[in-house]
């Protein structure tokens, strides 16, 4: 876990201490009871991404689509708790992708992240010791999802941001570290997740970074195993080398993502400004958006 922490740092993502590394099993365990508990809140989804084009690429985790089932949970009962991780290391699929651009994440979560909260990538190339590059960007606007008044639906709104700057997936990439990190706000539940069918990658699957409790480390803590096979719902977007977009960790599926923004009267703009805007998204639609 040496690798993660040089990036972490860089990125000041996570206040961490010197044995951030380290995993502790009885946490682990406690953690992965509190999750549990609150998956059993909710069920069924409402909402989710498009379909793929034949010429569009996916990889990941089947079950960040959160389809099949979701569940939603905050660590408010923890120390603290600021960092909502998956890894991904499937060099099969990865090989099918090289030369795309990571540009950006797609997730969906149940409330407030707090007023810092940012989306990440990291890579590495295999070597635990080596600083892996980095891609980024601070959240300021995104919608929620919505629990039905009898908590048996959730209404899921899917977040599309892009990074401040692309990362290029080369021949040396073996591994992709990817969340948001967030402040755990009192009381609140912000973070959505699903089963997952397919992978038996438990400890990549679900990591918190965070304190669990008094006299614990602050360290990332993974939540899934075989009984609770978790992870996050969230997927890095990647773009092909021709400009089409994918989602990445998606099943068979995609959410368009925004292109370019323009003034009512046709001025390109380089992001979104107050008011009215409109976007083209990657799919060719245009739609009216109010920031």
């Amino acid at each position: 876990m040496k690798k993660i922490l040089l990036s972490f740092m860089a990125m000041a993502l996570l206040a961490t201490s010197a044995n951030a590394q380290v995993f502790n099993k009885e946490v682990k365990e406690s953690a992965k009871v509190e999750l549990n508990n609150k998956f059993t809140a909710a069920a069924k989804v409402k909402a989710g991404p498009k379909r793929l084009k034949d010429n569009q690429k996916i990889i990941g985790y089947s079950g960040t689509l959160c389809q099949d089932g979701v569940g939603f949970t905050g660590f408010d009962k923890w120390e603290s708790a600021d960092m909502i991780v998956s890894v991904y290391n499937n060099s099969a699929i990865l090989d099918q992708v090289r030369g795309y651009k990571i540009v950006g994440l797609n997730f969906a979560v149940m409330s407030s992240l707090g007023d810092k909260a940012q989306v990440f990538a990291t890579m590495y190339n295999g070597d635990d010791d080596q600083e892996g590059a980095d891609v980024s960007t601070t959240l300021t606007t995104y919608e929620n999802s919505v629990l039905s008044a009898d908590r048996k639906e959730i209404d899921v709104k899917w977040n599309e941001v892009m990074f401040d700057k692309p990362y290029t997936i080369t021949d040396e990439l073996t591994e992709i570290w990817y969340g948001y990190s967030y402040t755990q706000m009192p009381g609140e539940k912000p973070v959505l997740f699903g089963v997952e069918k397919e992978s038996t990658d438990y400890k990549n699957m679900f990591l918190v970074g965070g304190v669990p409790s008094a006299g614990q480390k602050e360290a990332l803590y993974y939540i899934s195993s075989a009984k609770n096979n978790y992870v996050p719902c969230f997927q890095l977007i990647v773009e092909s080398p021709n400009g089409e977009t994918a989602i990445l960790g998606v099943d068979g599926t995609l959410q368009p993502v925004p292109s370019k923004y323009y003034t009512l009267d046709g001025k390109q703009l380089s992001a979104p400004q107050k008011g009215l805007n409109l976007v083209k998204m990657s799919d060719g639609t245009t739609r009216k958006v109010v920031k």
